[in-house]
């Protein structure tokens, strides 16, 4: 059965909004153009981190109005101890070029939104991350024409 263009759009869009890659999978499994495929995953996630950059805004100031309380002491763990470590290292960075390929949008968002005040450069560097990981994920099965249903039929499962 054969969707409409229209509705695998707004599918792609959709899920790079949520959770990039699977926004990049559907664009490759629907097999649309290259240009038309980064510029809807690169929007949907850019829209995913406008929305959530401001939601994570309001819905913090009303977290800490109503459900302040005095600091407690944090228990150090492996994971955070490397966390801390990997964002004093790479910081901004380093949550934008992971949040296509490891966390989602809205977590990698809220996350460079509490280490930067500085929404541009948010939105920034989460552009260049979107752009970036869309180029090389689409244009490597477009460059050596992999079709991806033809993959997930050969599949053992």
């Amino acid at each position: 059965m054969e969707h409409h263009p229209l509705m695998k759009a707004l599918v792609v869009f959709g899920w790079s909004a949520i959770k990039y890659m699977v926004g990049v999978f559907h664009a490759l499994l629907f097999d649309v153009n290259l240009l038309l495929g980064i510029g809807l995953t690169v929007a949907g996630g850019m829209t995913g981190v406008i929305f959530f950059l401001y939601a994570w805004d309001i819905l913090h100031k009303y977290w800490v109005r109503i459900f302040w309380r005095k600091p407690r002491k944090i228990k150090i763990n492996r994971y955070r101890r490397w966390l801390v470590k990997f964002l004093h290292t790479y910081g901004l960075f380093g949550i934008a070029f992971l949040t296509p390929v490891i966390l989602t949008v809205p977590i990698g968002t809220m996350m460079a939104a509490t280490i930067e005040h500085n929404k541009w450069k948010i939105k920034r560097y989460m552009l260049i991350s979107f752009i970036n990981w869309s180029v090389l994920f689409l244009g490597f099965f477009q460059f050596f024409d992999i079709n991806v249903k033809e993959l997930i039929q050969r599949l053992p499962f």
